[in-house]
């Protein structure tokens, strides 16, 4: 399960998303990662928010709301008096803060594909070298070198 349990694995949970960030913005200038970062504080989702609003008000749907799947969202309105939500919502207390953080990597390689378009560069997500990882071009999961497929979507890596 990937619930944060304590302050620590929350901290590094959140500094790898920092890091992320960080690799994808490496080879961007100054003016472009000042796009980024605006573009990405725009559309960043916050993990506690998240899991507040899915043990709080889960069986309503607030936490799918939150995350843009409105659809499920209406969904879990429609079946809340039937409490298969409130089960639903107590499962996806311990997955929703891996979707957060997939959310908000898919989101930096859209916003990065974005800027590198508009620059009239490659539109190819960075490999993060030092690590050895790549960012899958279509949900913005982190892949590892060898892998041709990514483990989250089955698409194709991309090679940079």
């Amino acid at each position: 399960m990937h619930w944060c349990f304590n302050r620590e694995q929350r901290n590094l949970r959140s500094k790898e998303t920092l890091v992320d960030e960080l690799l994808i913005m490496r080879d961007l200038s100054a003016e472009q990662r000042m796009l980024f970062q605006s573009e990405m504080s725009r559309g960043r989702k916050d993990p506690t928010v998240a899991l507040l609003l899915c043990l709080f008000l889960g069986g309503l749907g607030a936490h799918h709301f939150y995350m843009g799947n409105v659809g499920v969202g209406v969904l879990y309105l429609l079946f809340f008096w039937t409490f298969i939500p409130v089960i639903i919502s107590f499962v996806e207390l311990f997955l929703i803060t891996q979707r957060v953080q997939n959310y908000n990597n898919r989101l930096a390689v859209e916003v990065w594909n974005k800027i590198k378009i508009f620059s009239n560069q490659a539109s190819c997500p960075p490999s993060t070298g030092a690590v050895g990882r790549l960012f899958c071009s279509s949900c913005g999961a982190p892949m590892q070198t060898p892998a041709s497929f990514c483990s989250s979507c089955g698409k194709a890596a991309v090679s940079v």
